[in-house]
């Protein structure tokens, strides 16, 4: 666990300087140092959660028809990045440093060119992903969509659409994220955005595994249909979880949005897109609380490429905080909160991420 602590201290002591007034190249510096740092440790890295899944997807498979039809079935972008690494490389650390490079890349490219406050977004990420050092297919997807969203931005609905559809091969979960586009460019009344949250509450708590039963007839139309309703059986066998972890959910994701929504109509005079990143978040949120007692696996992979944008709305608001002192104490509450996070994090699987085990010292 020293060296999970370790880790988070060197991230939290760096996000500290953004609060020093140093210049931009010398933030550029930091950054640098903190990416280049996660990359080593995700690609030397020889544990993960999904270990016992992705490790003999690599290693077992050699054709693409493997990687596509094999016997253990994965989204087929996924399936093809294993397939080119495989044909140059049978070593699995490979192919974890190159996604390793890739999605901490783009989420570092994400933040330096989205976040006004480009340290504190790093620790707020860290805190809440681990920095995607131990990442799966999802974080690759999103990452992918982080490129999406560029184009969101930049109202070129075409290359949106083509990214996102990218994501997608690599996990069909960030489909939904197409809506973001529409999404993005609405002027929300924020009592509508409250209104949806609080009815998305008492919906979902409605909601339960039956709810897929009606959803199954849209995969039969999909490609790769057979898969996903392998996927959703397993989901309902699954079956729906314990009423205190969703309300941790609740809590962790309710925490920040009164005060992101306080600050709506005085950051977006500052960065127009703000407004546009909490309409994501909130619609984020409200598709985790309509699904999260359907499925907290299928809420949580679908409602992430939306409210992931709260790494760089919440670190904004220190925009809004004039006196030295309350920002200071602003700082302290995130660190304690990403700290608390990540450490929740590290605990769901104890087994697997303590000790951190990595290929040189197996």
């Amino acid at each position: 666990m020293l060296f999970y602590l370790t880790l988070f201290g060197i991230t939290g002591i760096s996000s500290f300087f953004e609060l020093c007034n140093i210049n931009y190249n010398k933030k550029i510096f930091i950054i640098i140092f903190l990416m280049i740092i996660y990359i080593i440790i995700s690609g030397l890295r020889w544990n993960n959660p999904d270990w016992i899944v992705y490790y003999p997807f690599f290693m077992n498979n050699y054709s693409l028809d493997d990687f596509w039809y094999g016997n253990i079935p994965i989204d087929k972008g996924f399936g093809l990045i294993n397939f080119i690494v495989k044909f140059f490389t049978d070593e699995y650390s490979i192919l974890l440093f190159i996604l390793a490079i890739i999605i901490i890349g783009l989420k570092i490219n994400f933040i330096l060119n989205f976040s006004m406050f480009p340290l504190l977004s790093i620790l707020f990420w860290f805190g809440t992903y681990m920095g995607d050092i131990f990442f799966v297919r999802q974080a690759l997807a999103i990452s992918i969509t982080l490129i999406a969203f560029k184009y969101i931005v930049k109202k070129k609905f075409l290359y949106f659409i083509f990214w996102t559809v990218i994501a997608s091969t690599i996990q069909i979960s960030v489909l939904p994220f197409i809506f973001a586009y529409f999404i993005f460019h609405l002027k929300i009344k924020i009592r509508y955005l409250i209104l949806g949250i609080f009815m998305s509450i008492i919906v979902g708590r409605l909601l339960d595994t039956s709810f897929l039963l009606n959803i199954a007839g849209i995969l039969n139309i999909m490609p790769d249909a057979d898969r996903l309703n392998e996927k959703l059986d397993l989901y309902m066998n699954i079956g729906t979880d314990d009423g205190d972890f969703l309300l941790v959910g609740y809590i962790r994701r309710m925490l920040f949005l009164p005060i992101e929504l306080w600050a709506v109509t005085k950051l977006e005079k500052i960065d127009n897109r703000y407004r546009g990143c909490i309409n994501l978040i909130v619609i984020g949120y409200i598709i985790y609380f309509l699904l999260g007692n359907v499925s907290p696996t299928i809420a949580s992979r679908i409602s992430t490429a939306f409210y992931f944008y709260e790494i760089i709305t919440i670190p904004a608001i220190f925009l809004l905080l004039k006196n030295i002192n309350i920002k200071l104490i602003f700082f302290f509450i995130l660190l304690i909160y990403s700290l608390i996070k990540y450490i929740y994090i590290i605990n769901l699987y104890p087994d697997i991420y303590i000790p951190y085990t990595n290929i040189l010292f197996l």
